[in-house]
C-alpha cells in the first residue's frame, strides 16, 4: 500500500485522492483526462485513463557525407562593343495657318417704338347764375360730343437681318380720335327767384394717347471673318548615333563541387510503442455530502506523472459542498480517495439581487415562425450566475368569446434555453415545449389570438436569503395570420 499527495485545485475547494493501476494493452488509442459528473444519489465516481508506453531502440543507419571534386563550368561575359543606331528626333519649324475670327460692326436698323403723348379735348359751357326772380325763358346753347374713338389700321415694318436681307412684317396700329363738337339752341323756362344770367366758357381736359414712332437706329452685330497666325510645328527627322552595346560570350573556368556520398554506418534511435499503461481512479464521497435532485457536481481527471510513480490532477469545475481528503490508497490496480466534507458551498455574495425579481428584466417577448418552426422570444436581462437557478414555466393559451383554452403548458430549465447571436432567448413550441407537431400546423394556432403566460422561477443559496424569487409575465400575440 502506498500513499502519496495529488495536486488538486484550490480555488474551487476541491481535494481529490485518486486511484491507479497500471496494466498492459496493445491499444494505440490513449486517454489521459477524463470528465466526471456526479448526480443526486452517486456515492462514488469512477474512470480509467490510460497512457502510450514508447521504448528507445537503436539502429544503424547509413550518414550522407560531402566530396569535393573539380569541374569545369560555361559561364557568361557581358562584352561590351560600340554599334551605330537610328533614331528620331522632332525638329520644330514656323508655319502660316488661317482661322475663323469673329468682329463686331455697327449696322442701322429701321426700328419702330411707341410713344405715349397727352392729347387736349376742350368744350364750352356755361357759366349761370340767377338775378332777380320770377319766371325767364330765354334760348340756351346745348353741346354735345359725337363721334370719335379709336381707330386702327395695318401697318407694314421692314429692316434688314445679319445676312443683309431685307425682311418685312405687319403689326395694327390705333390711334384714339377726337369727335367733333355739335351745338343747337333751346328755349328753357325757370323759375327762379331772380333773373339767371349765364356766360360762356371753356373747359378743355388732356387725354393720353399712343402714337408709334419709326426710325433708323445704329446697332452692333459680329460677323466671321478669316484671319492667319504663325505657329510652331515639328516634323521627324532620322538621326545617328554611337552607342555603347554588350553581347553575352561563353567562358569556361574550373570550380570545385560536392557531391553526397552515402557511408556506413551510424546508430540512431526511434521511439516505438511498447505498451499502454492503465490507472483505474476512484472517488468516494462521504454521507453527509448528498445531493439533491437537481444538483450536479462536476470534476475533471488528468493524468500525470510516469509509469513507476504515476499520479494525477484533479479540479472541481462545480461543486456543491466544500471537501477535504480524509484518506488515500493505493491497493494494487486501484487507487481510492476518500473525501471528508466541510460544509456547502454557498458561492460568492450575489451583487445586483433586485434584477433577478425585477419583472422589466425580461423584454422583447413575441412569437416568430410558423406552425412547427414557430418559437418564442424574448431576452432575460439577469445574468447567467453559477449559483441562481432559473427556470421557465410557460402556458399558451387560445383567446375566444367564451375565455381562453390552454394549448401548450410545459417549463423548461434556462441552462436548455438556446441563444441566438443577438443574445435572445429562443424556445421551441415543438422541440421544447413539447406542443403536438399536428396542433402548431392547424390554424388553432397559426389562425389565432394568442396568449403567452410565463412564471419565471429563480432560487440560489445566495439569492434572497435563500427564498425562491418568482416573476409574471404575460403578452397577447395577434399576428398568427
Amino acid at each position: 500500500m502506498h500513499h502519496r499527495k495529488l495536486f488538486l485545485n484550490l480555488t474551487l475547494g476541491a481535494l481529490v485522492v485518486l486511484s491507479q493501476s497500471f496494466g498492459f494493452a496493445q491499444a494505440s488509442f490513449e486517454k489521459t483526462s477524463d470528465r466526471l459528473t456526479r448526480s443526486a444519489g452517486a456515492q462514488q465516481v469512477q474512470t480509467i485513463l490510460s497512457k502510450n508506453i514508447f521504448r528507445s531502440v537503436p539502429y544503424q543507419a547509413n550518414y550522407d557525407e560531402q566530396v569535393p571534386y573539380q569541374d569545369t563550368e560555361t559561364y557568361y561575359e557581358q562584352i561590351p562593343y560600340q554599334d551605330t543606331e537610328t533614331y528620331t528626333e522632332q525638329i520644330p519649324y514656323q508655319d502660316t495657318e488661317t482661322y475663323t475670327d469673329y468682329e463686331s460692326y455697327n449696322d442701322q436698323e429701321y426700328r419702330c417704338h411707341n410713344e405715349r403723348q397727352d392729347h387736349q379735348d376742350c368744350r364750352t359751357e356755361q357759366d349761370c347764375r340767377n338775378v332777380g326772380g320770377g319766371k325767364q325763358c330765354r334760348d340756351q346753347q346745348v353741346c354735345s360730343n359725337q363721334g370719335g374713338g379709336q381707330h386702327c389700321q395695318d401697318v407694314e415694318e421692314c429692316g434688314v437681318n445679319a445676312q443683309g436681307k431685307k425682311i418685312c412684317k405687319t403689326r395694327q396700329v390705333c390711334t384714339n380720335e377726337p369727335g367733333r363738337q355739335e351745338c343747337h339752341n333751346e328755349n328753357k323756362c325757370y323759375e327762379v327767384p331772380g333773373e339767371r344770367q349765364c356766360t360762356p366758357r371753356q373747359v378743355c381736359t388732356n387725354n393720353p394717347e399712343d402714337h408709334q414712332v419709326c426710325n433708323y437706329e445704329t446697332v452692333t452685330k459680329t460677323r466671321p471673318v478669316q484671319r492667319t497666325r504663325t505657329v510652331t510645328k515639328y516634323r521627324q527627322e532620322q538621326r545617328t548615333r554611337d552607342v555603347t552595346k554588350y553581347r553575352q560570350e561563353a567562358r569556361t573556368r574550373t570550380v570545385t563541387k560536392y557531391r553526397a556520398e552515402s557511408k556506413c554506418c551510424v546508430t540512431q534511435y526511434r521511439d516505438e510503442f511498447d505498451h499502454q499503461a492503465q490507472l483505474e481512479v476512484i472517488v468516494q464521497f462521504p454521507a453527509d455530502a448528498a445531493l439533491q435532485a437537481d444538483e450536479q457536481e462536476t470534476l475533471k481527471v488528468v493524468l500525470s506523472g510516469d509509469e513507476a510513480q504515476p499520479s494525477a490532477q484533479v479540479s472541481f469545475e462545480r461543486s456543491v459542498y466544500i471537501y477535504q481528503v480524509a484518506s488515500q490508497i493505493l491497493n494494487g490496480h486501484t487507487f481510492i480517495i476518500q473525501l471528508a466534507s466541510t460544509g456547502r458551498d454557498q458561492g460568492p455574495v450575489i451583487d445586483n439581487q433586485e434584477v433577478f425579481s425585477d419583472p422589466q428584466a425580461l423584454t422583447n417577448w413575441d412569437l416568430l415562425g410558423a406552425k412547427t418552426q414557430t418559437v418564442l422570444n424574448f431576452r432575460d436581462q439577469a445574468p447567467q450566475h453559477p449559483f441562481v437557478k432559473t427556470k421557465y414555466k410557460i402556458l399558451i393559451s387560445r383567446r375566444t368569446s367564451s375565455g381562453l383554452t390552454p394549448l401548450v403548458s410545459a417549463a423548461i430549465d434556462r441552462s436548455q434555453v438556446r441563444i441566438d447571436s443577438e443574445g435572445l432567448n429562443q424556445i421551441s413550441l415543438v422541440k421544447d415545449l413539447h406542443m403536438d407537431a399536428t396542433l402548431a400546423s392547424s390554424s388553432i394556432v397559426s389562425g389565432a389570438e394568442l396568449q403567452v403566460d410565463i412564471e419565471i422561477e429563480r432560487s440560489g443559496p445566495r439569492l434572497n436569503d435563500g427564498k425562491p424569487v418568482s416573476v409574471r409575465k404575460s403578452f397577447i400575440d395577434r399576428n398568427r395570420d
